[in-house]
């Protein structure tokens, strides 16, 4: 055996550390619960917003493409996809219901 004790460095101490804790599995669990969710609602915008829906209406096809291409773009941010919910429902969908009557 050496005589010399040897000097722990940071980086020793620091893996040391990290093989001792156990990993905290809590948040990713949740994760999976979000990438669901955010799968869910890319799906429902993609189909309220689909310009093929408003073949008849050239003004609707233009503001669905217009919807849609922001939804394609945004597929993994959940915010902006609730925001573009909103104002899908608020703008195309009030006035595909109005076409109707």
């Amino acid at each position: 055996m050496w005589p010399f004790k040897k000097h722990k460095t940071e980086k020793d101490l620091l893996v040391e550390r990290i093989k001792s804790e156990a990993p905290d599995m809590s948040g990713l669990m949740e994760s999976i619960k979000n990438i669901n969710n955010i799968d869910a609602l890319y799906k429902e915008l993609c189909s309220l917003s689909h310009p093929d829906r408003f073949a008849n209406d050239e003004d609707l096809q233009t503001q669905a493409y217009t919807l849609f291409k922001e939804v394609q773009a945004n597929r993994y941010n959940y915010g902006k996809l609730v925001s573009l919910r909103k104002e899908i429902i608020e703008t195309i969908s009030q006035k595909d219901h109005q076409n109707e009557m």
